[in-house]
């Protein structure tokens, strides 16, 4: 995950998708703009262009097998998508990385909302309902309200914590 968030271009994921005018780079799964943001410690001091040579570095070190193959599921179909996927496939392959993928269309939230989804990495979108983080950290990470068999509802990693449903409480 340190390899792949290291090696994201956030930059060329910008400029893909109609530039400044219609994405910032965000610094934590909470949009900037959102109160209560914070920037993230572990993705503030990656460059926005990405670094693919210190991610290979960091695969190189652990002792990974290169290319390791990640299977990219995203909402796709449009030109725009399409060429941001294409953005971020780009610096990853760079990483050591071989990245599939895999847009969909009309199904995409049916399929990454099975919990059994077949993805390693997928785009989510999730826009607060009302100007507060308490609009955003529940409906992606309270296990509790989001997975059950059928569904992970927002929580596309399947994430479950006890600590982390605690301190939503």
């Amino acid at each position: 995950r340190k390899a792949l968030a290291e090696s994201t271009d956030k930059t060329a994921w910008i400029n893909a998708g109609g530039g400044d005018k219609a994405f910032k780079p965000a610094y934590s799964i909470v949009n900037p703009a959102v109160p209560g943001y914070v920037k993230n410690p572990a993705f503030a001091d990656i460059p926005d262009a990405g670094d693919p040579a210190a991610a290979k570095q960091m695969l190189t070190d652990a002792g990974v097998k290169l290319p390791v193959k990640i299977k990219f599921t995203y909402s796709g179909g449009t030109p725009t998508s399409d060429k941001q996927a294409r953005a971020l496939k780009a610096g990853w392959d760079k990483a050591g990385f071989d990245v599939q993928l895999d847009p969909l269309t009309d199904t995409y939230y049916t399929i990454i909302q099975k919990p059994s989804a077949d993805f390693d990495v997928t785009w989510g979108g999730w826009g607060a309902d009302w100007p507060s983080i308490a609009t955003v950290i529940p409906p992606l990470f309270d296990s509790r309200i989001n997975l059950t068999s059928e569904s992970n509802g927002q929580d596309y990693g399947n994430y479950r914590s006890d600590e982390v449903n605690k301190m939503i409480d």
